[in-house]
C-alpha cells in the first residue's frame, strides 16, 4: 500500500475494507492504517490492523536476543489472533478441556480404587487430537463449519470414552475455580491447566470484546 501523510483513510476504505486482503511490508504501515481508522472511530477495522502490527512484530523479535518477549507474542498469536480470533480461543479451550478431562478420567479414584491407566489408549487418542490440530492450521480455518466438525470429532471420542455426553466432568475441568468449589486435590500439572484455561477464558471475553466494542 503506497500513501503518504496525508491520505484519507476513509476515500479508500473499499480497497482495503478487510485486512484479511491486506499485505502490510512493515508495522509503521499498519500501524498508520490502524491509526487512520481509530481517527474515524472505525475501532474494528483498526483492531484488524492492530492485529497486522502485532504480526510484523513478531517477525522484529529474535528468539536468541529476546526470548522472553518472542515467547509471548507468539503465545499472545497462537491463543486468540492477538485477541481478534475468539474463535481460535473457543478451540483451544474446548480441544485442551477434551484431552485433560480425558487424562483424569484415566487417572482419577473412583470408590477408593484406582482405575487402570492405559497408557497405550490415551496416546492414542491424545495424538487423534493433535493431528485434527495439525489439520485445522493446515486449512488455516476458512470456514467455522470445519472447526465445529472437528470439536464434534473431539467430544464422540471423549464421549465415547468417558460415557460424559452430558460433558459434566467435562465442565468441571475447564471451570478454572473448580479447585475452590469443589473436593479436588491440586496438582502442580492441574493448576498449570487452570491458569492456562483462564488466560484462554480471559483472551476469549478481550477478543469478543474487541469486535464489539471500543477496548
Amino acid at each position: 500500500i503506497n500513501f503518504d501523510n496525508n491520505i484519507n483513510i476513509k476515500e479508500n476504505y473499499n480497497k482495503f475494507r478487510s485486512s484479511n486482503s491486506i499485505s502490510v511490508k512493515n508495522r509503521e504501515t499498519a500501524r498508520i492504517i490502524k491509526d487512520s481508522f481509530e481517527q474515524q472511530n472505525n475501532i474494528i477495522e483498526a483492531n484488524k490492523f492492530y492485529a497486522l502490527e502485532m504480526k510484523e512484530r513478531e517477525k522484529e523479535l529474535e528468539f536468541n536476543k529476546e526470548s522472553f518477549e518472542w515467547l509471548v507474542f507468539k503465545i499472545h498469536a497462537w491463543s486468540s489472533n492477538h485477541s481478534q480470533d475468539w474463535v481460535l480461543a473457543l478451540y483451544w479451550i474446548l480441544t485442551l478441556g477434551f484431552a485433560f478431562s480425558l487424562f483424569n478420567f484415566f487417572t482419577v479414584q473412583i470408590e477408593n480404587k484406582f482405575i487402570h491407566f492405559d497408557f497405550i489408549k490415551f496416546i492414542g487418542l491424545f495424538c487423534l487430537i493433535l493431528i485434527g490440530i495439525f489439520v485445522d492450521n493446515i486449512c488455516k480455518k476458512k470456514d467455522e463449519i470445519k472447526s465445529v466438525f472437528l470439536l464434534f470429532y473431539f467430544y464422540l471420542l471423549y464421549a465415547y470414552e468417558t460415557s460424559d455426553e452430558f460433558l459434566t466432568f467435562f465442565a468441571n475441568t475447564i471451570n478454572p475455580f473448580s479447585i475452590m468449589t469443589g473436593k479436588d486435590e491440586l496438582t502442580f500439572g492441574t493448576l498449570i491447566f487452570k491458569i492456562i484455561i483462564a488466560y484462554l477464558i480471559y483472551q476469549l471475553i478481550i477478543s469478543i470484546r474487541q469486535n464489539t466494542r471500543r477496548k
